[in-house]
């Protein structure tokens, strides 16, 4: 299970390779 942390990092890691 994902900590709250890694959520966040792969939640921006996302955003960033939308953009």
């Amino acid at each position: 299970m994902l900590s709250s942390k890694q959520h966040m990092v792969l939640h921006l890691n996302t955003q960033i390779k939308m953009s």
